[in-house]
């Protein structure tokens, strides 16, 4: 009777762990992002490094803006980068399909680079060549499957099914970047209250990717109504973060 327990109690909780350490691929084809989640909307994120080697000194400041809103079968993000260098400033706009967030076009404009646009598709990612003055018209990548814009990484997180000992496997591409889509690991590592300009707490998710054994980044999600708060970036010694503003600039 007591064998009869222990391998009945071994088998339970070998179910109770593999439930708890779930791993999930997240790609376009599978659809398993919770499209509902994602609300029109417009936030904004200060931007900045902390390099703890200076004092804490607080450099490169700027101001995020992300424009959620819904177009037919289309979601369509704006964004509006603004510095102190107005030669770094960005305007970004994006479209992807409503049912999957799978990309379809992608549009930078950066003083100092120019405009970079690019047409999204199954099996490669192309300059757009009908966009005048694009540095990135002769651009072209193949793809093994349709990948998601890590440039909307923030709005992508939002619709994950998150929950305690998740992992995500997603499938990103930057675009025009020189490396190629690839599947990136993230994994829900606790949760962890913050405390909003209310004073409240608010109960997020916290979702780590460790880019190295040296470099990270760390985002704070909301468990209710899905929104990142915060990220924070950990690369050669320095932080980064993103915290999202109570108030509108």
């Amino acid at each position: 009777m007591l064998r009869f327990f222990a391998t009945t109690l071994c088998i339970v909780l070998s179910h109770m762990y593999s439930v708890w350490a779930q791993t999930d691929t997240i790609d376009v084809k599978n659809k398993k992002l919770l499209i509902r989640q994602l609300k029109p909307t417009k936030r904004q994120y200060m931007v900045y490094l902390k390099i703890p080697q200076k004092n804490n000194l607080i450099t490169n400041v700027s101001l995020w803006t992300r424009e959620v809103s819904f177009q037919k079968d289309m979601v369509v993000i704006s964004q509006q980068w603004s510095g102190q260098d107005t030669l770094t400033n960005r305007k970004l706009w994006s479209l992807c399909k409503k049912d999957n967030f799978e990309p379809v076009y992608h549009y930078t404009y950066m003083p100092k680079m120019g405009v970079a646009a690019f047409n999204f598709g199954e099996k490669q990612i192309t300059g757009a060549d009908s966009v005048a003055n694009n540095t990135k018209k002769d651009f072209q990548v193949a793809l093994k499957h349709p990948t998601f814009n890590w440039e909307l990484d923030l709005e992508t997180f939002e619709m994950l099914p998150l929950g305690i000992g998740k992992t995500f496997i997603i499938d990103f591409y930057h675009p025009g970047g020189s490396q190629t889509p690839a599947y990136y690991t993230y994994k829900v590592t606790g949760s962890e209250k913050l405390e909003v300009s209310t004073g409240k707490e608010t109960d997020c998710w916290m979702l780590r990717i460790d880019y190295n054994a040296d470099s990270y980044a760390t985002f704070w999600i909301t468990k209710q109504n899905p929104e990142v708060l915060k990220m924070e970036e950990f690369y050669k010694g320095i932080y980064r973060y993103k915290v999202k503003l109570a108030t509108s600039i």
